[in-house]
């Protein structure tokens, strides 16, 4: 697989690496799915893109709207890790926490 056929990314762990690199992604066009061990690290890795992306917004770093890159990353619960890794096309787990 060439770098230019992922298209669904699967990203497990949504601390400050998670997090910058499901934006990323997400910045680029992919769809980005989110996943944690705690149930709660997901909405914060969205609330924090939120703010990382009005911050951007602001200084005019974005090439599309906000509203359209954050549509493109949606978090599913670890129960479901198996099945969503099976459709993606790029699995990544930024380093554990210590």
């Amino acid at each position: 697989m060439k770098a230019e056929d992922i298209c669904k990314v699967v990203v497990v762990g949504t601390g400050a690496m998670g997090e910058g690199i499901a934006q990323n992604f997400a910045q680029a066009g992919l769809s980005v799915l989110i996943t944690d061990i705690d149930n709660g690290a997901a909405e914060r890795c969205l609330a924090q893109i939120d703010s990382s992306l009005a911050l951007f917004r602001e200084l005019d770093l974005l090439k599309e709207d906000a509203s359209l890159i954050k549509s493109r990353i949606a978090p599913f619960p670890m129960e479901r890790l198996t099945e969503v890794i099976q459709k993606c096309d790029c699995l990544l787990r930024p380093f554990p926490r210590i």
